[in-house]
């Protein structure tokens, strides 16, 4: 197990300029799930995509900009099929309560949105 976890589904909104190019990014937050101590796999999801510099996700609170984790990470995220697909092989092998509901949710947004809308569904890695 690896160090303690919050992962933030969020709705990925880019906003374009009048030239087409993407300006702004809003990270809408759609579910938390707080995984406590989570799987070096589920972990190594995350590792290869940061959150841009211009990408906005706010704490709970609505004002507070989230940047960095609580160890001073910049965020980083994943897609929902690879998170789906790394959580239910380690659900397999170590039986984590957390892993379920999870797995539950992101399953739902794959069968119950449309393949343009859910593509802008990511996952954010937050350590606190």
């Amino acid at each position: 197990m690896g160090y303690e976890s919050k992962l933030y589904i969020v709705d990925k909104h880019e906003h374009l300029d009048n030239n087409r190019e993407v300006f702004w990014t809003f990270l809408q937050k759609i579910a938390e799930f707080y995984m406590a101590k989570i799987d070096q796999e589920l972990l190594d999801v995350f590792q290869d995509r940061t959150v841009g510099d211009d990408w906005e996700l706010y704490a709970d609170d609505g004002n507070t900009l989230i940047k960095k984790d609580k160890y001073g990470r910049k965020l980083t995220y994943a897609s929902v099929d690879d998170v789906l697909s790394v959580a239910e092989e380690c659900e397999k092998h170590c039986h984590y309560s957390r892993y379920v509901p999870l797995i539950a949710y992101l399953k739902a947004i794959k069968e119950n949105c449309e393949r343009d809308r859910w593509k802008n569904i990511i996952v954010i890695h937050y350590g606190y």
